[in-house]
C-alpha cells in the first residue's frame, strides 16, 4: 500500500543507484555549508557596513562586479555585465532555479530530507524536515513529507497530525490526502480512509495508485460490489499507460479475484485469477485462494488438496498453515490442525489469532493437552489485552469467504475457552474470573452464564451460582442440567422445597437418563456434580469458529 514500515537498515538500493544518492547528498551538505557561510558573511557585512553581496535598493543584489539580480518590476539602473530577472511563479520544492534568491526558506534542508528519507535515514530525515518546517512554516510539503517519515517509523498518530497540518495549508494537495487514507486504512479506521481518498480520487481520478487503495478499503468495509469497479478502472488504467511492471497487474488481478469470490461471481473469479497467473502471480496465492473457496463450499478433499499445494510452494508462509488447519477443524481432524497451527506459530509465535485457535483444537481434541490449551489461550489474551477480533493477515483468506459478517469479535469464545480449559485444569477460581470475562461480553449467551455457575458452585459460592442458574433457566426454561444443579446449590443454602421442586422438574424432562434421576437423600453432602466435561454443557449452540 505504498507505506512500508522499515527501519533505517531495511532500505535496500543497487549500488550504483545509493552511489547517486550519496553524491546527491553530498551535494545538499555542500549548499547547506555554503547557505550558511553566506548567511554568516551577509550578517557581518551588515554590520561592518560591508559591500561584497551587498543590497542596494528594494530587491536589487550586486553579487560582483558582472552580475546584478533583480526581481520583476524593479527599477534602477544596471551599469553592465550579466543580468538575471527573476520571475517569481509557483514553484514546487526541489525544481530547478536560476538563482539561490529563487530558493525557499528551509528548501534546502527540505530536500536534503528527501534524499535522507530514499536512504533509510528517517531520524536524519524527520531533524532535516524539522529544520524546513521551522523556516518556513506555511509550506504543506514539508509536514507532508514528516508525515510520511512517521509513518514508516510506525508513528501513525504523528503522521495523521502532520497529513492533517499540510491539508490544512492545502485542502486540495492530492498526496496528502493519498497518504492520509493509507495510514487511517493501516489502522483499520476504513471508513476515515475512503473519504480521503475520495477526496484525492476526485482531484486526480486517474490515478491508478488511489483506485487501487480504493478497492482495498471497500474490501475491508465488505462492499465488495463497490471494490470490483475500483479495481477494474486501475487495472484498465495501467493497461493504457503500459509503464507498470506484471508484478502491479498481478496483484490487482488477484484483488479483483478475492472480491469475485466475496461477490459470488464465479466468471469474474475464472477469468480474474488466470489473469493474475498470467502476469506472475505465485502460485501458492492462487492455491490458497481455491482452497479456501473449495472450503467454504464444504468441499474438503478438493480443499485440502489445493491449501497442501500452497503449504508446499510457500512453506514459509503461516496464514496457509492457519487456513488449513481450519479446513482440519472442519473436518474434526483434531491433531493434523494442531500440527498446522504449530507451523504457524514457529513463523509467528505471538499471533494471540494462532494461540486462540491451538488452545481451542487442544479442548476439542479428546486426548487434547488441557494444560497446553490453557496456556495457549492464557497468553492470547494477554497479547491482545483481552480483545481479540478476526482481522489482520492471517484472516486475509478467510474475510473473503464470509461477505457481510465483518470482523467478528472473538474476545467472548476467548474468554469462555480459557474458563473451560481452567476448569479442566481444576482451578475453579480462573475459570471463574475467565467466564466472568465472557459473560460480561454476551450476558444472554446460556452456555457461558451455566459454565460461570457451575464454576461459581464449585468454589462454594452458592448464592451467586444460583443468581446465574437463574439467568440461564430463564433464556432456557427445559435445561434439565441447570434444574439440577440450581436445586443442588438450594439445598446447600437449606431451602429445601424449591431444591426438591427443581429435582423433579428435572427428572420428568429427562425421565430415560439416569443422571436426573436423583433425589434429596441421593445427593446428601454433595456441594456440586459434574455431568459433563466443562465446555460440553450446550451441544445445540453453536460458538464462533476457531
Amino acid at each position: 500500500m505504498d507505506i512500508v514500515r522499515d527501519n533505517e537498515v531495511q532500505t535496500v538500493w543497487e549500488p550504483d543507484q545509493r552511489g547517486i544518492l550519496e553524491q546527491a547528498l553530498r551535494s545538499f551538505d555542500r549548499a547547506l555549508a555554503n547557505q550558511r557561510a553566506l548567511a554568516t558573511k551577509k550578517a557581518r557585512g551588515g554590520r561592518d557596513g560591508g559591500a561584497c553581496g551587498q543590497f542596494s535598493g528594494h530587491g536589487r543584489e550586486e553579487l560582483d562586479m558582472d552580475t546584478t539580480v533583480l526581481d520583476v518590476g524593479e527599477g534602477g539602473d544596471v551599469p553592465g555585465g550579466l543580468l538575471l530577472v527573476l520571475v517569481h511563479e509557483p514553484r514546487l520544492p526541489g525544481a530547478a532555479v536560476v538563482h539561490d534568491r529563487e530558493i525557499d526558506d528551509g528548501e534546502v534542508e527540505y530536500n536534503r530530507g528527501l534524499l535522507l528519507l530514499a536512504l533509510g535515514r528517517l531520524s536524519e530525515a524527520s531533524s532535516d524536515l524539522d529544520a524546513a518546517q521551522a523556516a518556513n512554516p506555511h509550506h504543506a510539503h514539508y509536514p507532508y513529507y514528516q508525515a510520511v517519515v512517521c509513518a514508516r517509523r510506525g508513528r501513525d498518530e504523528e503522521a495523521i497530525s502532520w497529513d492533517n497540518l499540510a491539508l490544512k495549508r492545502n485542502p486540495r494537495y492530492f498526496h496528502a490526502l493519498y497518504h492520509l487514507g493509507l495510514v487511517l486504512h493501516l489502522r483499520g479506521e476504513h471508513s476515515e480512509a475512503i473519504t480521503r481518498l475520495d477526496a484525492a480520487a476526485a482531484l486526480q481520478p486517474r490515478d491508478w495508485r488511489v483506485m487501487e487503495a480504493r478497492g482495498r478499503v471497500l474490501q475491508d468495509l465488505d462492499r465488495h460490489t463497490d471494490a470490483v469497479p475500483a479495481l477494474k478502472d486501475a487495472l484498465a488504467i495501467i493497461r493504457q499507460e503500459e509503464e507498470q511492471p506484471p508484478a502491479v497487474s498481478a496483484r490487482l488481478y488477484f484483488a479483483l479475484a478475492q472480491s469475485a469470490v466475496a461477490a459470488h461471481q464465479p466468471i469474474l473469479l475464472r477469468e480474474s485469477l488466470r489473469m493474475a497467473r498470467l502476469n506472475g502471480q505465485d502460485p501458492a496465492s492462487v492455491y490458497n485462494l481455491r482452497g479456501c473457496l473449495a472450503r467454504k463450499e464444504r468441499q474438503f478433499s478438493a480443499a485440502l488438496r489445493y491449501l497442501t499445494r500452497a503449504v508446499r510452494k510457500s512453506p514459509g508462509e503461516p496464514r496457509f498453515y492457519y487456513d488449513r488447519a481450519q479446513c482440519y477443524l472442519d473436518m474434526a481432524l483434531w491433531p493434523e490442525a494442531i500440527d498446522d497451527l504449530s507451523s504457524a506459530l514457529d513463523l509467528m509465535p505471538d499471533s494471540p489469532l494462532l494461540l486462540f485457535s491451538r488452545g481451542g483444537a487442544q479442548l476439542a481434541f479428546e486426548a487434547g493437552d488441557v494444560e497446553s490449551a490453557a496456556a495457549d489461550l492464557a497468553r492470547a489474551a494477554e497479547l491482545c489485552g483481552g480483545c481479540l477480533r478476526g482481522e489482520g493477515p492471517l484472516w486475509e483468506s478467510r474475510k473473503f469467504m464470509s461477505s457481510g459478517s465483518g470482523a467478528p469479535d472473538l474476545s467472548p469464545s476467548l474468554w469462555y475457552h480459557l474458563g473451560c480449559a481452567h476448569s479442566r485444569c481444576g482451578r475453579p477460581r480462573e475459570a471463574v474470573a475467565a467466564f466472568q470475562r465472557a459473560a460480561q461480553l454476551m450476558p444472554r449467551h446460556p452456555a457461558f452464564l451455566h459454565e460461570l455457575a457451575k464454576a461459581c458452585q464449585v468454589i462454594g459460592d452458592h448464592t451467586t451460582a444460583l443468581a446465574h442458574f437463574n439467568s440461564v433457566l430463564q433464556l432456557q426454561p427445559n435445561n434439565a442440567r441447570a434444574l439440577l444443579r440450581r436445586g443442588l446449590s438450594l439445598k446447600c443454602l437449606r431451602r429445601y422445597d424449591e431444591a426438591a421442586a427443581d429435582l423433579l422438574a428435572a427428572r420428568r424432562l429427562e425421565p430415560s437418563n439416569p443422571l436426573m434421576q436423583l433425589d434429596m437423600r441421593a445427593l446428601g453432602k454433595i456441594s456440586f456434580i459434574e455431568l459433563c466435561a466443562p465446555g460440553e454443557e450446550d451441544d445445540v449452540f453453536v460458538l464462533t469458529k476457531l
